[in-house]
């Protein structure tokens, strides 16, 4: 996993040690996509060919969008407030760094990060990352939830557009798990879930979404 550069609290900037691996992110995404469209088309061309005039054949257009966007998806970049390009690979790790915000955003609201919600905040982090995240990440993450306050609501909202966009209810859902953990109704975690939906862009609707969801 890779780290863009950008501000923490402090205002220092920081890269990850692993920006190595950017390229090699997106030179498979990319061949992925093109084996996806090439298969897709080459099933569509073979079924036409043995249709013969008049007959039916298999158009897989599902199969060829998803090797478009995958493909297509690689070389998108998105410009961050520094005026930098920031490329596929970061907007998803944009994406995870916002999902773990917005989990210790809702666990300080109904209380605080005690062991029960820090349980349920790994467990989330783990499944939406596709390595172990960096605990120095977290842990800096985490000093940076305890002073921040409502400003991390401002971050969801500026940064909603950079990060990928799969993630826009990736990190309305792993909010919602902290809320699911509770033992017992608790309403400052609800209120906490509606502020972060709405920071996110997103209505009543998908809220009561993900809190029936299971991430």
């Amino acid at each position: 996993m890779r780290f863009n550069r950008r501000h923490n609290v402090t205002g220092r900037r920081r890269r990850s040690p692993h920006a190595d691996d950017e390229a090699t992110t997106d030179n498979n995404d990319r061949t992925i996509g093109l084996l996806w469209f090439a298969g897709g088309a080459a099933i569509t061309l073979f079924t036409y060919a043995a249709a013969g005039p008049g007959g039916t054949y298999v158009v897989t257009w599902g199969a060829m969008l998803f090797g478009a966007v995958k493909f297509f998806g690689s070389f998108a970049n998105v410009t961050g407030e520094d005026g930098e390009a920031l490329p596929y690979r970061d907007r998803i790790v944009l994406g995870q760094e916002m999902a773990l915000r917005a989990m210790y955003y809702v666990a300080r609201e109904a209380g605080g990060v005690d062991a029960a919600r820090a349980v349920t905040i790994n467990k989330v982090l783990w499944r939406i990352t596709d390595t172990q995240f960096p605990a120095e990440r977290q842990a800096a993450l985490f000093e940076e939830s305890e002073i921040a306050g409502d400003g991390v609501l401002t971050m969801l909202r500026t940064e909603r557009t950079r990060m990928a966009a799969s993630f826009i209810n990736i990190v309305l859902e792993a909010a919602a798990e902290v809320v699911r953990s509770e033992d017992t109704a608790n309403v400052k975690a609800e209120a906490a879930l509606q502020a972060v939906g709405q920071s996110l862009g997103l209505d009543d609707a998908a809220v009561k979404a993900a809190l029936a969801a299971d991430l």
